[in-house]
């Protein structure tokens, strides 16, 4: 038996609750068990990352990108291919403060390397030559994701301190904003067919977030996960162009995720006891996510028609998180060992 809570275009009533909480303290061993025994857990950790290993993303074959931090404080970039090797990347070589942000299922990646007045981002082809990527006006570039076709999306800082979208392909980029947008514009996924996806701040209150999606036409979409949404956080858009994301309630104060199909319709994920952080889909319609308690982080994945299931990481660790999941079910994400070193982890199901 799995811990099962229906995706409700609505929140629920309280005897719906009580009726989820009971399934799930019945079912939340045997959900754990299996999750456990059907899939595999990898520890990563790149050689040389004394201070941390921070996955950032991971594509169809499983190549996954992101950097690490060595016993100096510095960052660099690196790629794990599928069989498990690393290949460390630098860029300029030799220098410090690169990241790697975003992988294609073709192995093309972006990422950027810091200096004292910005950064310089940059494509990186297989054969391990560089290209730059360019935006105008901008004085910090972090790509987000690229999709097959070369368009890299992400976020551009500007020169008079506001953050903005960015597209780019090669010989052509450009920034743009969303109507009703204040100082800050944000990225979180690009599918397939040029569809992004983000939040933004509130021109009027900044403390208020909404959510976007933006066609390749440079049609926008906002939204807001419910009526009483003051806080809307997008994380990943998949090749349908189905979005997930979280959400703070009416409080202020309790986090839970939210679905939105291409329809527009948006439903809502919860788990009793758990308020859950919801940061990728796939195109099976999988999402997986973190589920907090106020001592607890543990991975969950939720199916697409809503059966939620823990999976706790089989090693000793003080808390985890998820950062994506891929096409074929595998996800990454992060985990703090007892000495509070940060690894990252891959689960294959």
């Amino acid at each position: 038996m799995e811990a099962r809570v229906f995706l409700s275009r609505q929140k629920s009533a309280h005897s719906f609750v009580v009726a989820v909480s009971l399934v799930v303290l019945i079912g939340f061993v045997l959900s754990v068990a299996a999750a456990q025994a059907q899939a595999t857990f990898v520890s990563i950790s790149v050689p040389g990352a004394g201070q941390g290993t921070f996955p950032l993303e991971i594509n169809r074959s499983g190549v996954i990108v992101g950097y690490f931090v060595d016993d100096s404080g510095v960052e660099h970039g690196f790629i794990r291919s599928a069989n498990g090797t690393f290949t460390i990347v630098d860029n300029p070589p030799g220098s410090g403060g690169t990241q790697i942000t975003a992988i294609n299922s073709l192995g093309l990646v972006a990422g950027f390397n810091d200096y004292s007045s910005g950064n310089t981002a940059f494509l990186r082809y297989r054969s391990g030559a560089f290209g730059s990527l360019y935006v105008p006006g901008a004085t910090f570039v972090n790509p987000v994701a690229m999709n097959d076709g070369g368009e890299i999306a992400g976020v551009a800082s500007l020169y008079f301190g506001a953050a903005r979208g960015f597209v780019w392909s090669l010989g052509h980029s450009f920034t743009f904003t969303v109507p009703g947008a204040g100082s800050f514009v944000g990225v979180s996924g690009l599918n397939s067919s040029g569809t992004i996806t983000g939040n933004y701040a509130d021109a009027i209150d900044q403390r208020t977030s909404h959510g976007y999606v933006r066609d390749s036409a440079g049609n926008v979409a906002s939204f807001d996960a419910t009526n009483s949404t003051k806080i809307t956080r997008v994380s990943a858009i998949n090749s349908s162009g189905v979005v997930t994301g979280y959400y703070l309630d009416s409080s202020d104060e309790e986090v839970q995720s939210f679905v939105r199909g291409t329809d527009g319709m948006i439903t809502l994920l919860t788990l009793a006891g758990y308020q859950l952080y919801a940061t990728g889909i796939n195109d099976s319609g999988v999402i997986a996510g973190t589920a907090y308690t106020t001592s607890t982080a543990t991975p969950f994945e939720s199916d697409a028609v809503g059966n939620v299931t823990l999976l706790p990481l089989p090693f000793n660790n003080v808390g985890s998180n998820v950062v994506a999941i891929n096409r074929n079910g595998l996800v990454i994400g992060t985990y703090y060992d007892l000495n509070y070193v940060e690894h990252a982890w891959l689960m294959i199901p």
